[in-house]
C-alpha cells in the first residue's frame, strides 16, 4: 500500500496492489486512515490495481476517445450546416 497526502489540495491517494487488496492486515488499516483524513476535510481516492494488460487497456481507451471526438465533431458540423 502506498499513501500520498497532498496538503495543498487536501487530497489523500491510497494505492493498493493486487496483494494489498486481499491482505486482511492492509484492509484493517484503511478505515482508521479514512476516518482520520475525512475528519480533517480531505478527499480520499483509493486506486486498485487491475489484472488486465495496462498497455492494451490504455490503447483501447485512447482509441475510443479519438473515435468519439471525431463523431462529436461530425455531429457539430452537421448542426452548423442545418
Amino acid at each position: 500500500m502506498e499513501v500520498n497526502v497532498n496538503k495543498e489540495q487536501k487530497l489523500v491517494e491510497v494505492w493498493l496492489t493486487n496483494k494489498d487488496q486481499s491482505d486482511a492486515a492492509v484492509q484493517c488499516q484503511l478505515p482508521p486512515l479514512f476516518s482520520k483524513f475525512k475528519g480533517l476535510g480531505y478527499l480520499i481516492a483509493v486506486y486498485h490495481s487491475g489484472k488486465d494488460d495496462l498497455y492494451r487497456r490504455t490503447s483501447d481507451l485512447l482509441s475510443y476517445n479519438r473515435k468519439r471526438l471525431a463523431q462529436l465533431e461530425i455531429e457539430r458540423e452537421r448542426k452548423l450546416l442545418n
